[in-house]
């Protein structure tokens, strides 16, 4: 139990610690889009989809699987797809328009609240009188000497 004027840990620091904590969540929240947009990539039925459509450069070819998907289209390019193909391509297509621009926001304000909470501890001093002794204590100031031949240090208290 820590009180006031006895080096606590101040204001400061627990925001920052609070902003990291909260950076961490949306680290960890991008990893989770990232994993979500990895299963999209290599679900069977997208691959087989992405492989019976016409790349790009290629003669009617499309940049988005999900245009045609999403517009009920079943591509006619070998291999045949299987029945629910489609309806299942589309399913992937709406987890990926959310997963996709979530992974730069969860990036984003994880980097931010980390930088943030990190520069706040850093910073935070704890209590602003923590480094100042009480007024009744006796205090030693130190001071180097300089000689010709020789050097030290000297040290005082005051009576």
């Amino acid at each position: 139990d820590q009180q006031p004027g006895h080096g606590g840990p101040g204001l400061g620091f627990w925001l920052g610690l609070g902003s990291t904590v909260v950076g961490a969540v949306f680290l960890g929240l991008t990893v989770y889009a990232w994993l979500q947009l990895d299963s999209v990539n290599n679900d069977p039925a997208w691959l087989a989809y992405r492989d019976a459509t016409p790349a790009p450069g290629e003669l009617a070819g499309i940049d988005d699987i999900c245009v045609p998907a999403e517009q009920g289209i079943t591509p006619m390019g070998p291999p045949p797809l299987p029945l629910g193909t489609v309806a299942t391509v589309q399913s992937l297509c709406s987890t990926a328009n959310t997963f996709e621009p979530l992974q730069y926001v969860f990036l984003g304000l994880g980097v931010v609240g980390i930088g943030v909470g990190v520069a706040l501890m850093a910073t935070s001093g704890g209590d602003e009188h923590a480094d100042r002794p009480p007024a009744d204590a006796p205090t030693v100031s130190l001071r180097p000497v300089f000689g010709l031949h020789s050097g030290g240090v000297e040290a005082r208290l005051p009576v």
